[in-house]
């Protein structure tokens, strides 16, 4: 056997261990190297090791002797208009140099000892806030963009590190040094939010700011977006945001969730409610305070009956509660709700897509209604893309000569009919298809017909733009739950459209107080 000398004092640490190891094994290797306590002799001279690393910083090997396998980290690619996208937009508008984390190192890390880029970060100064409510600073001493939940800009905090991402690292808020101007920490009323013990609750972030500032932080998220994703595209000032009449308890829906582990559940306490803010870990809520009264009454009997009954649940469940008309509440998502909106009766099944926040309903489908007119009076023909159980349709649909909407789900469009029955619309129909070719069903006259669009997250795809821009009608409202989506399709709309359309209007809806959510309403018109 030959001895190769070592020279590197990790290669010296790993050899010596397997060496050591290796004695076990074969008793005769002793003539080259003698016992597990004794210091390495080789029968070959050999240079000193350099000195090594203290024990609590030595990487240990695995009980089989072998180096673990080093994990190679390769960044995803990131859709520009999912959250993690726009947040990169949002730390590169403040910080455009700054750096990016090692991910392989940080997967490859020492798990025995503390993370270096981890601990504390005393007056930390907020510059911006992300789109979606998160401050964003910069820490000198580790070169790193620090995100921290609940602080505004102007904030300067102490906070600590405990999470690491490619692009930034996130932190806890453990006090506020300096508080922002728009900062009001009395404000905060539901005792799950915030920084303190047993809170951390992921569903609030701007319980710390008066509400007009609230609705000021999210006209700034809908102009950042046209700036993202439509930056060359000509459009109007955006408009002050529409409050929403409840800031409060206005949610009619609510999703808490508990988890089982592989072993069940011991005993019957365990959290029931929504994530934590950075921990991958549940905070334990009794109640709601943007919930109903109906809701949260609902939640504290589920609550009671699961904790007495733990023993039966496997696995990890997400419940449902939904209140419906006549303060009813609906917890089996295959139940048919009944809600109404202003003078309109809505049916649908409670586990599919419905707004739930009741109050401001009304308020955005009068204006869908009013911007859908064709110089001041209501379109002959309205037609309602992404249509579901027919909330615009039905309720834009006064006056009109004829109304389609179009929706994937042949459930949905069941409901749709039946709702039109129950509010005697006879001028509507509804047919199952893919938005994307509704035109090829849609013989209408454009210059004298409006089209809403209300898509999911995502958008609209290329196909159904491109359909829409050949059918060229008259006005066009486009609602959207994500105006990152929504400023993309627009851009390319306008663009393709070479001129014959101009974006008239923009401004937000509220219909998620004290959260960052924002409801975006582009009105678009043809310019010939």
């Amino acid at each position: 056997m030959h001895l190769v000398k070592l020279v590197h004092s990790g290669v010296y640490i790993q050899q010596k261990l397997a060496l050591q190891s290796f004695c076990k094994l074969k008793p005769n290797a002793s003539r080259f190297f003698c016992s597990q306590n004794s210091n390495l002799k080789m029968t070959e001279p050999m240079a000193a090791p350099p000195t090594s690393a203290p024990e609590s910083k030595k990487r240990q090997l695995p009980s089989n002797g072998k180096k673990p396998k080093r994990k190679i980290y390769k960044s995803a690619a990131v859709d520009p208009i999912s959250s993690q996208g726009v947040l990169r937009k949002n730390i590169k508008d403040v910080f455009p140099d700054a750096p990016c984390n090692d991910m392989t190192e940080f997967y490859n890390r020492d798990r025995s000892i503390e993370w270096h880029l981890n601990g504390k970060v005393e007056n930390l100064e907020i510059k911006s806030l992300s789109h979606n409510g998160l401050g964003i600073g910069f820490d000198d001493t580790r070169n790193r963009v620090i995100l921290v939940p609940y602080t505004f800009p102007g904030d300067v905090v102490n906070a600590n590190v405990c999470r690491t991402e490619e692009y930034y690292l996130m932190a806890e808020l453990i006090s506020v040094v300096t508080p922002a101007s728009i900062r009001d920490n009395s404000l905060a009323f539901c005792k799950y939010f915030g920084e303190k013990e047993g809170a951390g609750c992921a569903g609030c972030q701007y319980q710390y700011t008066a509400y007009s500032n609230q609705l000021e932080i999210k006209r700034q998220v809908i102009v950042n977006a046209y700036k993202y994703f439509a930056p060359e595209l000509e459009i109007p000032t955006i408009q002050e945001t529409v409050a929403s009449p409840l800031e409060k308890k206005y949610r009619t829906k609510l999703t808490p969730h508990f988890d089982v582990p592989k072993k069940g559940l011991a005993s019957p306490d365990f959290p029931i409610g929504f994530g934590h803010v950075i921990k991958n870990q549940i905070v334990d809520i009794e109640e709601c305070s943007l919930g109903t009264d109906v809701i949260n009454t609902g939640i504290k009997q589920k609550r009671e009956e699961i904790k007495n009954n733990y023993k039966q649940y496997k696995r990890g469940v997400t419940l449902l509660f939904r209140e419906g008309s006549n303060e009813s509440l609906i917890t089996d998502p295959k139940a048919i709700m009944q809600e109404t909106v202003g003078k309109y009766v809505f049916e649908y099944k409670a586990g599919e897509f419905f707004q739930n926040n009741n109050s401001i309903l009304p308020i955005v489908t009068n204006f869908v209604a009013e911007n859908l007119k064709i110089n001041g009076e209501p379109p002959q023909y309205l037609v309602d893309t992404y249509c579901g159980c027919g909330l615009f349709a039905i309720t834009c649909s006064s006056n009109a000569k004829e109304v389609v909407g179009v929706e994937i789900s042949a459930q949905n469009v069941e409901f749709a009919r039946s709702n039109a029955e129950k509010n005697n619309v006879s001028n509507a129909e509804f047919i199952v298809g893919q938005a994307e070719r509704i035109f090829e069903r849609v013989n209408k006259e454009p210059e004298l017909t409006s089209v809403v669009i209300d898509p999911p997250r995502k958008g609209c795809d290329k196909l159904f733009l491109d359909q829409l821009l050949q059918f060229g009608p008259a006005r066009i409202v486009y609602v959207s739950c994500n105006v990152h989506s929504q400023a993309r399709d627009i851009d390319y709309f306008i663009k393709e459209s070479n001129g014959k359309y101009k974006v008239e209007s923009l401004r937000g809806f509220d219909f998620f107080p004290q959260t960052y959510h924002v409801e975006s309403v582009a009105v678009l018109s043809r310019t010939s």
